[in-house]
């Protein structure tokens, strides 16, 4: 396991009058969990400059947080946008390719987890953010139709629908790239 990282709270009054979320709190909460969330998505050496991004965007979008869910669910929003944006760079993209190629082609055998993410990693370069997003809450955070409409913004059946698209998307691309699926 690799070590904690050096990252500190905000050190700087993190409440504001219209809104008191404490952000420098929710880090010494919430910096561990938002830390796996990230490491779940980006590579090693990404992880904690998105984590100390991802607590300075809510530092600066804290009169967003509504109270509608708990803070660390806003949190793994925050997180999970940053994460898929990042992926979606087409730079970014590029340069994990070139880097993770020949390592993927080099295993002959690997544990689920490592095949898991190397699969889930190319799935989810080709989706949009909010597909990314609904498959991320769905499968992953385990959370209903209901409450991801809530917190991306369109109906439950609309989410029902890309749920299907999605997984009608991940099957043709674990078929291989000889029939279609992810290269």
């Amino acid at each position: 396991m690799p070590p904690t990282s050096t990252l500190r709270a905000p050190t700087i009054a993190s409440t504001h009058p219209a809104n008191p979320l404490d952000i420098g709190a929710l880090y010494v909460r919430y910096e561990g969990a938002v830390r796996r969330r990230v490491r779940s998505f980006v590579s090693p050496q990404d992880v904690d400059e998105l984590v100390q991004d991802v607590f300075t965007k809510a530092l600066e979008k804290r009169e967003s947080f509504r109270g509608d869910s708990a803070p660390l669910t806003w949190l793994y929003r925050i997180a999970t946008n940053l994460c898929l944006n990042r992926i979606q760079s087409s730079r970014r993209r590029r340069q994990l390719l070139s880097e993770n190629a020949p390592a993927m082609k080099r295993l002959q055998i690997v544990r689920p987890n490592q095949e898991t993410s190397v699969f889930l990693e190319s799935l989810w370069r080709t989706l949009d953010n909010e597909t990314a997003l609904i498959g991320i809450y769905y499968f992953v955070d385990d959370l209903s139709h209901r409450e991801i409409a809530e917190l991306v913004g369109v109906s439950p059946r609309t989410i029902g629908n890309r749920i299907q698209s999605l997984v009608a998307t991940a099957r043709e691309a674990a078929t291989g790239p000889e029939r279609g699926g992810l290269a």
